[in-house]
């Protein structure tokens, strides 16, 4: 160490992946590839804490890194808002702790729960929860079935009656009313979801729905999007005269693993507000008066989706045509990209009498750590640091 001070790279595994504090610290780049909660929350450590320093401070990540890291920053605003539903309900940490566990946003990897044929299981609530396709295949094949699974969906409406002629025009697209659940279950079985979909895999999904078909998701409303303020030209969809939506995608997972991964600020597909679709004027008035007369909605007018969802009595079903943009591309990648727009979806599910029912994902232990690294081996260097 000299007068002067030392300049450092330092380069690490486990160690530094656990949250090493390195004082002075100002750079860094992390490429872990994880989405397990304690080991990307440990990675607060990252910087020294340099008193006046802070806007020194840079981290640079791979872009699929950093939407996980948006997506764990609204799980941690989410259970603080359970925490204070919690406290205003009285209610017991027993029973608090079964709506949290029943989140998508905590999604639990249970690394010891192994079968023989090398399985891992997530645990994931879909009551009072929504779910869409932010990672669509690029293949043909892919593309083509689920545009198959949408001709399909369209001509069993219009059997029973129900087209673009009998659809509320709504912000956003055409809205069907009391759609049979049956029709939603097909569409999901013909959907062909990519692997790398966790959330949106079709057989867990459908299995939830089928479970409550004959009474809480028996009948359905549908969201075909079509929005004026798309530039898109008015396209021709099985007779339904549809605006597609435009969609940024990231071009690494593009060119290196032939996914169209939806890559706008917080990988979302849907806009906001359109969980409002299909409400009732008494039911948006009632969600968003009591969300202003909360402690956290306090004062705004800028209402989250999650507060319409939580008074939705029929799930929505929300049907996308996405003309997929070379923004941010290569020349390489832009060439990849389809020239019709591709075919994703998403839902919003009401809350559930069985809320703490959750719903199993079974996935191979090989594309499990792929995807997300290996919890086993942190809950092992968690016992070499202790």
């Amino acid at each position: 160490m000299t007068d002067t001070g030392l300049t450092v790279i330092a380069v690490g595994g486990f160690s530094l992946s656990r949250g090493l504090t390195l004082e002075g610290l100002t750079v860094s780049y992390f490429l872990r590839n994880s989405m397990m909660y304690d080991t990307l929350m440990q990675m607060g450590r990252w910087f020294g804490y340099r008193t006046n320093y802070e806007d020194l401070c840079r981290i640079w990540m791979p872009e699929e890194a950093s939407s996980w890291y948006a997506h764990i920053a609204e799980a941690t605003d989410e259970l603080l808002r359970e925490l204070k539903r919690m406290e205003q309900s009285n209610a017991t940490p027993e029973e608090f702790g079964l709506a949290v566990r029943s989140h998508p946003s905590a999604l639990m990897v249970t690394a010891r729960n192994k079968m023989g044929s090398g399985e891992k299981h997530l645990l994931v609530g879909l009551s009072n929860n929504f779910i869409e396709t932010t990672k669509l295949g690029n293949d043909e094949g892919i593309r083509r079935r689920n545009r198959e699974a949408q001709t399909r969906l369209i001509e069993a409406l219009r059997r029973i009656g129900k087209d673009q002629g009998s659809a509320e025009e709504v912000s956003g697209g055409y809205l069907l009313r009391h759609v049979p659940v049956e029709l939603v279950d097909s569409f999901l079985r013909d959907f062909d979801n990519v692997r790398e979909s966790i959330l949106t895999d079709t057989r867990p999904v459908r299995d939830y729905i089928r479970k409550r078909s004959a009474d809480e998701l028996a009948e359905w409303d549908l969201l075909v999007v079509s929005t004026s303020q798309s530039p898109e030209p008015v396209q021709d969809i099985e007779g339904w005269q549809i605006k597609p939506v435009r969609r940024k995608i990231g071009g690494s997972s593009l060119e290196e693993n032939g996914l169209l991964a939806i890559s706008d600020k917080k990988a979302r597909l849907a806009s906001r507000g359109v969980e409002r679709t299909g409400l009732t004027d008494q039911q948006r008035e009632k969600a968003e008066q009591d969300y202003q007369a909360s402690s956290e909605g306090k004062a705004k007018s800028n209402f989250p989706d999650r507060i319409y969802r939580e008074v939705r009595k029929r799930p929505l079903l929300i049907l996308f045509n996405i003309r997929i943009t070379d923004d941010g591309l290569t020349e390489k990648q832009a060439a990849l990209l389809p020239t019709k727009p591709v075919v994703g979806w998403g839902i919003s599910f009401p809350p559930s009498a069985n809320a703490d029912k959750k719903v199993e994902y079974i996935l191979n232990t090989t594309k499990l750590q792929e995807m997300f690294g290996d919890p086993d081996d942190d809950e092992e260097t968690e016992l070499e640091d202790d």
